[in-house]
């Protein structure tokens, strides 16, 4: 009888066990997300961790910066389920999703929100002797580190003008400063939001020229990627007295379709509903609206999707995945 008793015990603990196993829903919150950034110390890392302190002070998500590589990367983690979240450009997430940089596509890439525009800065020292894009040729030209937006869009501005400079180095932008101090360096390429700090900083202690694309130049550049046209303002920098047209790119915060729906619906609106808040550590948040969403060239996530609607935005049927 005592040991039916047991027995009787020990199977109504599994039931217990099992039923609450499988009550647990299949959209429940994750505990703890990775975000794929770039290296610490550039916007994208800044940026990261201000998001993230925001969503974890808020209690109900967890999320952890990781740092990487850059957008190029963070779309392959993302892809290989490393990370639940990574910010990516605009162009190199389209170039992801299509399959166009990859062996295959990464069709499950989905879009949560969107963050700010960057502008490509293509810059030099008065005293190099550059004065238009060509002259790059035969000098040594650094761009960013592998897999960033500014390496990506150096080597596909120097294929589609055919420029042969001697060397080109991918090396982050404050090995860039630090080799135009000693004239190792003679030009490089930066993508960032304005104004970009270490170009501040250079122009204290150095005249720094910034170098245009010509209207021919933007035609057969603009072909190489999906660009968008945009301009730097007048005076954003120390010689610098008209504004400047260049390359524009959406950066956005990317996540998969294994996301839980709930999960992205919370931290679409959780970014949104605090966007004061998030300038308080990232800086400038004009651009984080909820309608440039529509900006993004990957379908926006279900969850995201539904806080959109909730507000009133339309979402495009190319944009429902």
């Amino acid at each position: 009888m005592k040991s039916k008793c047991i027995f009787v015990m020990i199977l109504a603990a599994f039931v217990v066990f099992f039923t609450a196993m499988n009550s647990y829903p299949a959209n429940a919150a994750v505990p703890r997300l990775k975000l794929g950034a770039a290296g610490s110390g550039g916007t994208f890392y800044i940026w990261g961790a201000g998001w993230s302190s925001l969503i974890n002070t808020l209690g109900k998500q967890e999320v952890s910066v990781q740092v990487t590589g850059g957008p190029q990367q963070n779309c392959q983690l993302l892809h290989q389920g490393d990370v639940n979240l990574g910010f990516s450009t605009a162009f190199v997430a389209s170039d992801a999703y299509t399959g166009k940089t990859t062996t295959e596509p990464y069709t499950d890439l989905r879009t949560l929100f969107p963050m700010y525009s960057s502008f490509l800065h293509i810059f030099t020292l008065e005293a190099s002797g550059i004065n238009k894009l060509s002259d790059i040729s035969g000098k040594h030209l650094a761009t960013g580190t592998p897999g960033s937006s500014s390496e990506i869009v150096g080597n596909k501005i120097v294929r589609a003008l055919g420029l042969k400079p001697r060397e080109i180095s991918p090396i982050s932008l404050s090995n860039v400063i630090d080799g135009m101090k000693d004239g190792r360096i003679d030009a490089g390429f930066a993508v960032s939001n304005l104004p970009v700090p270490a170009l501040v900083e250079l122009q204290t202690t150095h005249k720094v020229k910034y170098l245009e694309l010509t209207k021919g130049e933007l035609g057969k550049v603009m072909k190489s990627g999906a660009f968008t046209l945009g301009s730097i303002p007048a005076n954003t920098y120390k010689n610098q007295p008209n504004k400047m047209t260049t390359l524009t790119f959406w950066t956005l915060c990317l996540t998969t379709d294994k996301l839980p729906e709930d999960v992205a619906y919370n931290l679409t609106k959780a970014t949104f509903e605090n966007v004061k808040k998030l300038g308080e550590s990232v800086g400038n948040v004009e651009e984080v609206v909820a309608k440039n969403v529509l900006s993004s060239p990957v379908p926006i996530h279900p969850g995201a999707a539904k806080y959109y609607k909730e507000i009133g935005i339309k979402i495009p049927a190319n944009l429902i995945k």
